[in-house]
């Protein structure tokens, strides 16, 4: 099967205006996803550099996501106008809470979509979602997703995939999907 740019653009388009019909953010803004709800319960995993990252699992929807998980140091002080440096290996038994959306990174607040997510120098972290029974061997499709915005406006948190992975899932094709 031929793909053209143009083709999987549509398809991937189409999926996002699916997706976000009838999904609002705006209860998820820097509060812990449903914490108050009694269908979700939190959930953890032991990522590659040895933390523990807890994440909250929807009992509705059967999908666990983390929030906020760190992808590279902040970038303040020495660090600032520095290429990004990873998070440190060895952090084995550092608890990590990925219940909340995070900032987005500095920018111009009259051309700005991130709502009331807040800005902050230290942004460098990403969200994945996936469903609940995902484990190591599981060897599921990632969809990466990054934030529009010309560079200059968004943040990966303005972006809710449950749709997408329940489609996913309906249609015996589960997918990870990761939010930059």
């Amino acid at each position: 099967m031929h793909f053209t740019l143009g083709k999987i653009c549509l398809v991937l388009s189409l999926l996002y205006i699916k997706s976000v019909h009838g999904i609002s953010h705006e209860s998820r803004q820097n509060t812990p996803i449903n914490s108050t709800s009694s269908a979700t319960s939190t959930v953890s995993v032991t990522i590659s550099t040895g933390a523990n990252v807890t994440g909250t699992h929807d009992t509705s929807t059967g999908l666990d996501s983390y929030l906020g998980i760190p992808f590279a140091q902040p970038p303040v002080g020495n660090l600032r106008f520095s290429p990004p440096v990873p998070v440190a290996s060895g952090r084995s038994g550092q608890q990590i809470l990925a219940t909340f959306d995070t900032p987005a990174c500095l920018q111009d607040p009259q051309n700005t979509i991130v709502g009331n997510y807040g800005v902050s120098e230290d942004c460098l972290y990403l969200n994945v979602w996936s469903s609940h029974n995902v484990t190591r061997t599981s060897k599921l499709p990632v969809m990466v997703w990054v934030f529009g915005g010309a560079f200059v406006t968004g943040t990966a948190s303005t972006f809710n995939p449950t749709s997408i992975l329940l489609q996913a899932s309906e249609m015996q094709s589960p997918i990870i999907f990761v939010g930059i």
